[in-house]
């Protein structure tokens, strides 16, 4: 007896998103060594996508995107040209 025969299509849909995250660490982290910036991606339209790289004939779908490239040194929004702002040591917050 398989482990497919044991679960529901979308128990092992669900299974199978959640090994994507493994290669996603996997990449973030390999892209980091080599100096390449990062970011993992959800929240975007997964049919869209699904469509546009042909994956509905395959019988694959999409999970999480993630995006490779260089950033722009010149970039406003650095840590370098804008450095994070803290609040004094003296400001506390009520809940």
């Amino acid at each position: 007896m398989s482990l497919r025969e044991n679960i529901s299509e979308q128990e092992l849909y669900n299974w199978n998103s959640k090994q994507c995250y493994i290669a996603l660490a996997s990449a973030l982290y390999t892209a980091s060594s080599l100096g390449i910036d990062s970011t993992a991606i959800e929240g975007f339209d997964t049919k869209l996508a699904d469509r546009l790289l042909e994956l509905e004939s395959k019988d694959h779908s999409t999970v999480v995107a993630i995006l490779l490239g260089y950033h722009d040194k010149s970039d406003s929004n650095t840590l370098q040209l804008r450095p994070k702002s803290r609040l004094k040591d003296n400001v506390h917050f009520l809940n």
